[in-house]
């Protein structure tokens, strides 16, 4: 059984008190390592939209990358004292990221607001997807450009329309970020359906839960104890391309 391991999840292993049982546990698997978000961002703006759709976004052995991946995989083999900072700062970064999710829930709110949907709010993901990820200057659309331009200062080979396009249509980006657009809507209270609406918080990491979504292929299962994330899988994959659980859930190979 191949394994996708997001960084994120491995950050979090490595600053337990006892990583050690779970780590023993991951060894024997046949793991690929994810690229943290900030090298996937970097990757899609050199890439033309055809390459964009074949992107996946994992480590590969011998390829150039901004950090030491080598490094961070070999913390499979062990906790050495080298880790520890790269983990906490993954670990710090998200939550302060939360944090200002805080005033930006303020905004989209305000946005919807203007664009005539704070009254009626959203009932099903293809409505907030239809209307709020059309185009490059939508709500989606401008974090999508956005993230991957650094709002222009980084310069992409596809024109931001092309851009949103191919990324949209990458089985894991496209997934990612579609998760972000659900994400957002409920810090923003958007929903139609309360289950669907909740709160940020600076002491709460959802970051490395919805990067789950970054590492997932179609048919894949992505494994997970949070329920939030769960919620809001079944609400971006009506489809049910990729199925989630809890890790003594998982089903034994065929």
């Amino acid at each position: 059984m191949k394994i996708s391991l997001s960084p994120y999840v491995l950050a979090e292993i490595l600053l337990r008190g006892n990583p050690e049982p779970t780590l023993q546990r991951l060894r024997p698997l046949d793991i690929r390592l994810g690229l943290e978000i900030s090298d996937v961002l970097v990757e899609l703006a050199r890439l033309s939209p055809g390459e964009i759709l074949e992107f996946e976004p994992f480590y590969v052995p011998g390829q150039h990358h901004r950090k030491n991946y080598e490094g961070i995989l070999d913390a499979l083999n062990g906790r050495r004292p080298e880790h520890l900072p790269w983990a906490q700062y993954i670990h710090d970064n998200h939550l302060e990221y939360c944090g200002s999710l805080v005033e930006l829930s303020k905004r989209l709110r305000q946005r919807l607001r203007d664009e005539g949907k704070g009254k009626s709010k959203i009932s099903s993901f293809e409505e907030a997807f239809s209307g709020l990820a059309s185009t490059p200057d939508s709500f989606l659309g401008s974090v999508i450009v956005g993230s991957i331009t650094l709002d222009g200062a980084r310069p992409a080979q596809a024109p931001p329309a092309e851009l949103l396009e191919a990324v949209l249509a990458n089985q894991y980006v496209g997934r990612y970020f579609r998760m972000r657009l659900a994400y957002h809507l409920s810090i923003s209270r958007g929903w139609a359906d309360q289950q669907f609406n909740f709160d940020p918080s600076p002491e709460r990491d959802d970051m490395t839960d919805i990067a789950l979504l970054l590492y997932a292929a179609d048919g894949d299962i992505v494994v997970t104890a949070d329920a939030t994330l769960s919620t809001l899988i079944v609400l971006t994959e009506p489809e049910g391309r990729i199925t989630v659980c809890r890790a003594d859930q998982i089903p034994p190979p065929r």
